[in-house]
């Protein structure tokens, strides 16, 4: 019997959708998405992370959010090394709107606020740092980065150190509409939500824009060996700089990681979990690091058995170039790839995460068609070349700590 083709399984339906720049650089989108009598809204606002302390941004995020704005849903606001993030999960979208307007525009920072917000996140931080793949990630940015290198795990000393007077500043010398992005998807009208939008949110007057500084290069080389005394496991981290989402060879890279280090089934897995229980866990994945788009192998290994972890990682990645991704592991890969956004994108919060990241470089229905028809038209020959072009041994750096 003949399987029938899946290729027409791999669209996503791009829904109702309106997706508008304001006057004022903020662009707006509105995404009709019914499934449940609730309204997702994301808010990104970028940041300089080589301008911005840490500290000060992630107080900054905590005290964000009134309580007013609370009462309207469930929302939250996160600051990672780029940006800050507003989650929110509404019932009824236009309060929520304004009251979210009234906090970005108009915002109240005091100093018992913003002390209360510094001690909860100084006792956060001291848990992460204790955390040993935590650890691990602040070491690889140290050797990565050397003098371009930043903490983002500052410690109870920086959270000390931040005023409201401080927090205050950054928000009215950074956080503007220009290349900010609100998105809304719910059971909404596109057309009437973003006109709304437009009215409440075209007064926010822009921030003074000045040169992004450059991202942070890649000094380090080779690996480093960090000691961590008496710890019972050890962290591999590896790291190569690999295109970006908007590289026409994004997706053929994508494939050739996946194969190596992305699913359950992937040569990694197999290699050092599956077949010699060498790794409690192994991965490989693309994601950013200091502003550039990298790959990272990640494993975590018992302390007695990380050379020949180590080793093992450095076998898979020459048999990657020795033993070309085969059409059966590409397919494979795809399928999964593209499995993978399809059931994100399938809820309301999903797509709402999806989007908010991949609306950066495109519009909706790039983030929701592009990569996947993309994945879907990329031949082997394509993930093998990738394959040798990036994921080459010689040019990972990295730790170890353990």
């Amino acid at each position: 019997m003949t399987v029938p083709a899946l290729a027409g399984e791999w669209a996503f339906p791009t829904p109702p959708h309106s997706d508008v720049n304001l006057a004022n650089g903020l662009r707006v989108v509105a995404v009709r998405a019914p499934s449940v009598p609730l309204t997702e809204i994301r808010l990104r606002l970028p940041l300089d992370p080589a301008r911005t302390d840490p500290a000060t941004a992630q107080v900054l995020a905590a005290t964000l959010l009134p309580g007013p704005l609370r009462d309207t849903g469930s929302f939250a606001a996160e600051a990672d090394g780029r940006g800050i993030t507003v989650t929110g999960t509404v019932l009824e979208t236009t309060s929520a709107l304004d009251a979210l307007v009234t906090a970005v525009t108009a915002p109240r920072y005091t100093e018992e606020a913003c002390r209360a917000a510094a001690r909860g996140l100084a006792a956060r931080a001291g848990l992460l740092r204790a955390d040993p793949t935590a650890l691990a990630m602040e070491r690889l940015r140290a050797h990565c980065h050397g003098d371009g290198y930043r903490t983002v795990l500052p410690d109870g000393r920086a959270f000390a150190a931040v005023t409201a007077h401080a927090v205050a500043r950054l928000h009215a010398s950074a956080l503007g509409p220009a290349r900010a992005l609100l998105l809304v998807v719910g059971s909404v009208d596109p057309e009437r939500a973003v006109r709304e939008v437009a009215t409440a949110w075209a007064t926010w007057p822009p921030a003074p824009v000045s040169a992004a500084a450059p991202a942070a290069r890649v000094t380090g080389t080779g690996v480093r060996f960090v000691d961590r005394p008496g710890a019972q496991r050890s962290q591999i981290l590896l790291t190569a700089p690999v295109p970006g989402p908007s590289d026409p060879r994004f997706p053929a890279v994508a494939l050739a990681c996946c194969v190596l280090g992305g699913s359950f089934s992937s040569r990694l897995a197999t290699a050092l979990r599956e077949d010699t229980g060498l790794a409690y866990q192994v991965r490989a994945i693309l994601t950013e690091h200091a502003g550039d788009r990298v790959v990272l192998l990640q494993a975590d290994t018992a302390a007695d058995r990380t050379e020949a972890a180590v080793r093992a990682l450095g076998a898979e990645l020459l048999r990657l170039r020795e033993e070309p991704p085969t059409y059966e592991e590409v397919d494979g890969a795809r399928a999964f790839l593209i499995g993978t956004v399809l059931r994100t994108a399938a809820s309301q919060a999903g797509l709402a995460d999806h989007l908010v990241g991949a609306l950066e470089t495109g519009s909706v229905r790039d983030a929701l068609q592009g990569l996947t028809a993309a994945l879907a038209r990329t031949g082997r020959d394509e993930v093998v070349a990738a394959a040798h072009a990036y994921l080459a041994p010689e040019r990972f750096t990295g730790v170890v700590v353990g």
